[in-house]
């Protein structure tokens, strides 16, 4: 049997949890979006796009492309490093953004970590999401702890 008040203890406990994760998650993130910066690039083509509609109307974009370093062929989907902000709904069109600007075909420029080729993505950088996420974060943490 829960005591008075230990099934609210626990829920801000859990709130407090997903806070820290979802903090670390966005630091790394941070750190590897500004880890782009220094990455080699090289042209790259625009193998394939989607615009993924999934439950309640949220839209995705799917970029594929591929491109090659030393003689190596890689394929990636990674737009940009960290949390997204592809995810739209209603009057945002950040999905649809993204496909307009990326065509099947298109040459692109494709930034790649020359340690590790695979890594890759076509827009180099900090990423606005990881710096929501790690907003959100801190706000998860400071009502779980302080269980406002």
């Amino acid at each position: 049997m829960f005591k008075k008040g230990s099934y609210q203890d626990m829920e801000f406990n859990i709130l407090t949890i997903f806070g820290g994760m979802l903090g670390v998650y966005s630091i790394l993130c941070m750190f590897k979006s500004h880890q782009t910066l220094s990455w080699e690039s090289i042209s790259g083509r625009i193998m394939q796009t989607d615009l993924i509609t999934g439950q309640r109307g949220y839209e995705s974009a799917e970029i594929y492309y591929e491109y090659e370093v030393r003689g190596q062929m890689y394929h990636n989907n990674v737009v940009r490093i960290g949390v997204g902000l592809s995810v739209t709904k209603g009057s945002f069109s950040d999905a649809r953004d993204t496909l307009s600007c990326y065509r099947i075909g298109q040459k692109v420029r494709v930034y790649y970590n020359p340690q590790k080729p695979k890594e890759s993505c076509l827009q180099r950088g900090w990423n606005f999401g990881n710096i929501i996420g790690l907003m959100l974060a801190i706000w998860l943490i400071v009502f779980g702890v302080c269980k406002i």
